[in-house]
């Protein structure tokens, strides 16, 4: 299939190993072909999501595009049928004569259908796949590959399977397609009607309406992809085989260790894929390109095939050649502490490791905006057991935009829902947009469109978080782009388009059934670039807590950073939210007040000679706080959104609700729940995006959900 020709690939364990550490294989996933469903046991396992049986009736038509002289059986699950010496045979001494009878009388001949990997191999992986989703899957060694004898009707033998009970469903198998000729360029396809991403909402990003827009094409932005390489002599990316597209330190040699360009080309294709009137066109089809790659040959061991993984060389490099309001991709992930050594799980973000987070840091710091992928690697970021908090570390947000992978059409083959997270993709509060992570057309590998010659190969179903990731940055590209033209020389930094696109975005698809984990809203460049102004640039009215954000600034509640923005997204210390409901409930502070905490400060703030200390200590003599312990209050730690509705509802002095009320949620907590239940019985929490049965009570506070609390309460009061 698409991406098993990489998986395949024949490596030294040596190799591999350094594959795998050269974070190279951001699209390489094992391949998961969802199968439909059959119904558990009653006293069988509980799934979230259990196969139902297969309608046979709706499998039996034969056309034009199936072989009917090849079949597919597959036997009904539970039953355990194998193929031994060309026959059926069963664990449990199960009447196998109907099916054996039938296929001697016919001249079948019977295989495996998945055949490439052994049935342990197979066995093994159901296994592991039912503990991680919880959702029962198929066993494909029930799926066998039937091929009828010269003259036999292959309908008549689809019936008779179907009519035996333990036959879950046969059909005939559809044949392969005819293999492409090798293409030139005047014969390639259009094939920018299969590029839905980047129509409008809810499944694409809208950058053809950005394009009606000046600037809207990416024109006044540079956009540098870290790759191992591409095919810049590809008919469709003229943009890089520009002068100067590539960059590479001097004296530096790039080495693709397993000279496959295909994944950057594929990268490229949707960056800026050229607009004329073939093969595909990019996201911002005239933003400029650099190509940076970040593996080299050996240096120091010039004998060394591999080379040398160089990705904070590759940031630094990058960076130096770009300006404020240009992009840098950092298309590769890093194995983190989860890693097991083999395959994708234990992927997350590069910037991980300090130098790599430091590289990005000084990028982000320069005005250039820094999207990294979140990693295919299926970890949740949050958990700080691993991670510290927040991720990476405990360290600071790097300015930099982390991209998830979500669903793109319906009926992908990883089995998302659009705007889902793919099972695959690292989640958490730090990762910030997603885009589709299957099914994208674009440039390389051919399978869309192949024959002899790569530099006419198209691809139709680009995956992972390597495809996610260029959906971003291109929308990243055209809002700067689009505000150069508008005036802005600098063009708009990674913290204001995050903001812009996180607020404007087509929100994560989550609820029953699917996959849990936060992975952020889809870009939607038309909301953005029609929102209206609020009162900080990346708050726009089109954000939903605007009107709460808007109305706390104006009480002087909260106020912007020095740059003029809010910061909508941030985490809230606990010392910062003392000062903000001490000012939102207009309480009294004088030096007079000693604070019981002996880990707060004083002082802190040339401009307000009260802050933090005289503001904690009104919070615990109003009972708004009770501390960590009677004499700590972790000032400097972030606050959970429990933390905050408790607090609040302390301050409220809320009464217990009537015996009947149900809130919205399950209890989580046995300190907070109580707390929380009397918030929302009050409507303190109206307004919180996601609230209900799957809210996180436990994911950090962020600044316009304390503004949404805060102003539930004073507009009540």
């Amino acid at each position: 299939m698409r991406i098993r020709r990489r998986a395949r690939r024949v490596r030294t364990p040596t190799a591999r190993l350094l594959h795998h550490a050269l974070a190279a294989g951001l699209c390489l996933l094992f391949l998961l072909w969802a199968a439909p469903p059959t119904t558990a046991k009653p006293d069988g396992p509980v799934w979230s999501v259990p196969r139902s049986a297969v309608d046979k009736s709706a499998q039996r038509l034969v056309s034009a595009a199936v072989s009917p002289d090849t079949l597919h059986l597959k036997f009904v699950e539970g039953t355990g049928i194998r193929l031994r010496a060309g026959h059926f045979v069963s664990p449990t001494e199960m009447n196998l004569a109907a099916v054996n009878d039938l296929l001697a009388r016919y001249e079948v001949t019977v295989e495996r259908l998945f055949s490439a990997r052994s049935e342990e191999e197979l066995a093994a992986e159901k296994t592991r796949l039912e503990m991680r989703s919880k959702r029962q899957q198929a066993d494909k060694n029930l799926y066998f590959r039937l091929r009828l004898g010269q003259g036999v009707d292959g309908a008549a033998v689809i019936d008779a399977l179907n009519a035996i009970d333990i036959v879950e469903i046969a059909y005939a198998a559809p044949a392969p397609p005819p293999p492409a000729a090798g293409l030139t360029a005047s014969l390639s396809g259009d094939f920018t009607a299969e590029q839905t991403y980047a129509f409008a909402a809810p499944y694409g990003i809208d950058a053809a309406y950005a394009r009606t827009l000046p600037g809207g094409t990416g024109l006044r932005v540079t956009i540098a992809d870290i790759e191992f390489s591409w095919n810049q002599d590809h008919e469709d990316l003229s943009a890089a085989r520009m002068p100067n597209a590539l960059l590479v330190p001097e004296g530096w040699t790039p080495l693709d260790p397993w000279s496959d360009p295909d994944h950057g080309t594929a990268v490229i294709g949707m960056l800026a894929a050229d607009d004329n009137g073939f093969g595909v066109t990019g996201l911002a089809p005239d933003a400029n390109l650099r190509l940076v790659p970040c593996n080299y040959a050996g240096i120091w061991d010039p004998s060394d095939p591999v080379g040398y993984y160089e990705l904070g060389i590759a940031i630094d490099t990058a960076a130096s050649q770009l300006g404020p309001g240009d992009v840098l991709l950092v298309e590769q992930q890093a194995f983190g502490p989860n890693w097991t050594g083999e395959g994708d799980y234990g992927a997350v973000p590069s910037e991980w490791y300090p130098a790599y987070y430091d590289a990005i840091v000084a990028a982000t710091s320069a005005g250039i905006i820094v999207v990294e992928a979140a990693g295919n690697g299926w970890q949740d970021l949050d958990d700080a057991s691993v991670y510290g908090s927040p991720f990476p570390a405990g360290r600071a947000d790097s300015g930099a935009i982390i991209v998830g992978a979500g669903g793109g059409l319906p009926g992908g083959m990883w089995d998302a829902d659009p705007l889902e997270r793919c099972w695959f993709s690292s989640y958490g509060s730090r990762v910030n947009l997603q885009g589709w992570g299957e099914q994208v057309v674009t440039t390389g590998y051919g399978t869309r469109q192949g024959g002899s010659d790569p530099n006419t190969w198209y691809h139709d179903d680009f995956q992972g978080t390597s495809s996610a990731s260029p959906m971003v940055a291109a929308a990243a590209a055209i809002l700067s782009s689009i505000a150069q033209e508008r005036g802005d020389l600098d063009g708009l930094s990674s913290v204001e388009v995050r903001s812009i696109l996180v607020t404007t975005g087509t929100p994560q698809a989550t609820g029953p059934g699917m996959e849990p984990g936060h992975i952020g809203p889809q870009p939607n460049l038309r909301t953005a670039l029609s929102a209206e102004p609020g009162p900080f640039p990346d708050v726009p009215s089109t954000h939903p807590y605007s009107a709460a954000i808007a109305d706390m600034a104006g009480r002087g509640v909260v106020g912007g950073y020095t740059d003029g923005l809010f910061g909508p997204d941030d985490p809230v210390a606990r010392q910062q939210f003392a000062k903000m409901i001490v000012r939102g409930l207009e309480l009294p502070v004088s030096e007079s007040l000693v604070c019981p905490f002996t880990d707060v400060g004083s002082g802190l703030s040339p401009s307000d000679p009260l802050y933090p200390d005289k503001y904690v200590a009104v919070c615990a003599a109003h009972n708004i706080t009770t501390g960590v312990t009677p004499t700590s209050f972790e000032p400097y730690a972030q606050m959970s959104r429990a933390q905050l509705i408790t607090m609040v509802a302390r301050a409220a002095n809320l009464v217990e609700p009537p015996v009947g009320y149900d809130p919205p949620f399950g209890v989580f907590s046995t300190t907070h729940f109580p707390w929380a239940r009397r918030a929302a019985h009050a409507g303190l929490l109206d307004g919180l995006v996601g609230m209900g049965r799957t809210y996180d009570f436990w994911r950090q506070a962020t600044r316009g959900e304390v503004c949404q609390v805060l102003h539930n309460l004073l507009t009540a009061r």
